[in-house]
């Protein structure tokens, strides 16, 4: 064997060492691994315009790798939106988020269930039951019994959940639930919690309005939750009313030994009425202070009253 010859022919560039039929074939318009062939195959790639991870349908440019702001799926329904997407949370927003063609999932008032009570009765853990704008009849409490959200879309100007001043609004037990984007009101009980009732749970209120709700002979006139962590932001609670007897106080709410975090909140117009006891005309939080917490930021509480005949 002379020096500098080998026993096999077969290279395509021996003026090249990284071309020769060992090489792996890149995307470089070059024929790497000598086989007759230039670059891998090609793909098509589609435009991903919101960089979420999915590419727009009929928006492709065929390519050897993978170029710039494009992937290899056409998935996305809304290429402007980084939100919206197959991997997104769907959300109760007349958006279809996940994009399944399905807008709003499939818990819809009144589109899916006639009643609010009949779809959180037919939510599994983790859905949202999502309500159009208007006002709906929920006369006999709705009892929530998994782990949902129940959502006004259009906001709790909109959206209105509202009693006939004979029962309460909304109970649940053992459960995290949000209520997002709605009124609640002209609920009544005769013991504790007036328009919302809750045990061993978790409650998040985002914009919403409890009114005109209340408790006669008891407390917590616009609700009242047992070792249940409880959240509102952005809400109003207004013109409730806990009393006419053995009061325990919390015209607006109260909380008995459970973790409280307000955050732009107003608590005003709510009373304490009855002949055994003055207290807490706005909201109580109560129980042993080392199993609770309150948290307060930018809360309004205001005109809250009392009118015992004893204090």
């Amino acid at each position: 064997q002379p020096e500098g010859y080998l026993a096999e022919a077969g290279d395509c560039d021996d003026g090249d060492t990284t071309v020769n039929p060992g090489a792996e074939e890149v995307c470089d318009g070059v024929d790497n691994d000598c086989d007759g062939g230039v670059d891998p195959a090609y793909s098509d790639w589609y435009l991903d315009t919101d960089g979420d991870g999915y590419g727009e349908l009929g928006v492709a440019t065929s390519a050897c790798a993978q170029p710039d702001g494009y992937v290899a799926n056409d998935a996305d329904c809304d290429d402007a939106d980084s939100a919206v997407n197959p991997g997104a949370a769907e959300d109760c927003n007349a958006i279809d988020d996940d994009c399944d063609g399905q807008i709003d999932g499939d818990y819809r008032v009144p589109e899916d269930y006639a009643d609010v009570a009949e779809a959180a009765a037919a939510a599994p853990d983790g859905a949202i039951v999502c309500i159009a704008p208007g006002d709906y009849d929920v006369s006999g409490a709705i009892e929530v019994t998994t782990d949902i959200s129940i959502v006004g879309y259009d906001g709790s100007e909109t959206t209105r959940l509202i009693g006939d001043s004979t029962d309460r609004i909304l109970t649940g037990n053992g459960v995290t639930l949000e209520l997002r984007g709605l009124v609640i009101a002209l609920g009544s009980s005769t013991s504790n919690g007036g328009c919302l009732r809750f045990w061993d749970s978790d409650v998040t209120l985002q914009d919403v309005y409890v009114g005109f709700c209340e408790t006669t002979n008891s407390t917590g006139g616009g609700m009242y939750a047992t070792t249940t962590d409880f959240a509102a932001y952005d809400s109003f609670i207004v013109t409730n009313t806990a009393g006419d007897g053995n009061s325990g106080g919390g015209g607006g709410f109260a909380v008995s030994e459970g973790n409280v975090t307000l955050a732009n909140v107003s608590v005003y117009n709510n009373d304490v009425s009855g002949s055994y006891v003055c207290d807490s005309a706005a909201f109580a939080v109560v129980g042993d202070s080392s199993r609770y917490t309150l948290e307060m930021t930018n809360v309004l509480v205001s005109y809250n009253t009392c009118t015992s005949d004893s204090a």
